[in-house]
């Protein structure tokens, strides 16, 4: 996912992006919950944060026996 669509649209809006983005394959069950509000955050810290993000769910996808992610975040 481009840097600059996570930074216009917002770190939740690219999070539920990402988690559509697996869904979309079909071969995990993926449940996100929020009762967060979209805040405003600085560019560099909005993508470091994402990145992270992304990374932590193709590590999940990667290296576990997973079949359902949770995503909680409050």
């Amino acid at each position: 996912m481009n840097s600059d669509y996570v930074v216009s649209t917002g770190l939740l809006e690219g999070l539920k992006d990402e988690i559509e983005r697996i869904k979309r394959l079909g071969i995990h069950k993926v449940i996100f919950e929020n009762d967060a509000k979209n805040v405003s955050l600085d560019p560099n810290k909005t993508i470091i944060l994402f990145r992270m993000f992304q990374e932590v769910l193709n590590n999940t996808l990667k290296h576990s026996n997973a079949t359902c992610i949770s995503v909680i975040q409050d």
